[in-house]
């Protein structure tokens, strides 16, 4: 046997542990580990069959976007491999998933389309032709950024909801880097007597840190929300499990619970990281807030009849 057989084999066995693996944690509801799998056994040894328990996977774990893609995929795999029955579940599938797909769309204003923007999504970069568009996607916390030459990097997150939930991010225009271009220097007007030191009109930081208390209040509300929906879910899945005698034994209301229990989860996924969100920025802005002066005092100088004179304003 060739040096190229063996390897051709040692993949086989392997895709086939990775699948065997992937099947059983998805009958103890372990789905992101069982995707994992699944997925690796598809890269190792592409097969209709493994694509379609990856789509299963991917759906049972809320991910309906990259199960309605796997679906589709699966359904061209089995077509290529003379398979009906297997194209046919795959295409039935799918179509029953496209009405709930969750959508995100990035829109990039003219005046935010400066040379060389790209912009990215969870990290990928989105193609120009997709700007503007509703692109199915997973539900969940995903972050967005845009990047340019000599601009400060724009970032933020978005929180997409299941169940058909809609989702937009508009590009702002970014700004200039620092000391990417020089500014303007205007003389000042002469408009007479003028302070020859102040601190008069410095912001004191109190409206920031009434802004990063606000923001912050509401971070620990998310993530209590949050809290209070990850219980719901495990009340959820632990009342499914009641009506199961077995991992391949359950009835059709543990299904449905089952299903309830996802929702929640999803639900819990994404207050919590939205309130996690929140109270970092809510702590950015207390925090990054000016130091309060003890006093603001200004000194100006005035023509008078003997010359000049000095006087001293301040506020305490």
């Amino acid at each position: 046997m060739s040096a190229g057989a063996w390897a051709d084999a040692g993949s086989q066995a392997a895709a086939e542990t990775l699948f065997r693996q992937g099947r059983e944690l998805m009958q103890q509801g372990r789905y992101p580990e069982a995707c994992a799998k699944l997925s690796e056994s598809q890269r190792l040894d592409p097969g209709a069959g493994t694509l379609l328990n990856l789509a299963a996977c991917y759906e049972k774990n809320g991910q309906t976007a990259s199960a309605w893609v796997t679906y589709t995929e699966a359904a061209s795999f089995a077509a290529r491999g003379g398979r009906a029955d297997w194209e046919a579940t795959a295409r039935d599938r799918a179509s029953q998933l496209e009405p709930t797909l969750s959508t995100l769309t990035i829109v990039v204003p003219p005046a935010s389309d400066v040379v060389g923007l790209v912009v990215e999504r969870s990290g990928v970069k989105v193609e120009r032709a997709q700007w503007g568009l509703p692109i199915p996607i997973d539900p969940g916390v995903h972050p967005v950024g845009a990047l340019a030459p000599e601009k400060q990097q724009w970032s933020t997150t978005v929180a997409v909801g299941p169940n058909a939930a809609k989702a937009t991010v508009t590009i702002p225009p970014l700004l200039v880097e620092q000391g990417g271009e020089p500014q303007p220097v205007v003389a000042p007007a002469d408009v007479g007597p003028r302070p020859l030191q102040t601190d008069a009109g410095v912001d004191d930081g109190d409206d920031q840190r009434t802004w990063g208390l606000v923001v912050g209040g509401v971070g620990v509300v998310g993530l209590g929300a949050g809290a209070v929906f990850g219980l719901m879910a495990k009340s959820k899945h632990d009342e499914a499990l009641e009506h199961c005698n077995g991992p391949q034994h359950c009835t059709s209301e543990a299904v449905d619970l089952d299903d309830q229990a996802r929702s929640r989860a999803t639900v819990s996924t994404i207050l919590v990281g939205v309130g996690a969100a929140a109270m970092v920025g809510g702590a950015v802005l207390y925090f990054t807030a000016p130091a309060k002066e003890a006093g603001d005092v200004a000194w100006t100088a005035a023509p008078t009849a003997g010359g000049a004179a000095f006087a001293m304003q301040g506020v305490w």
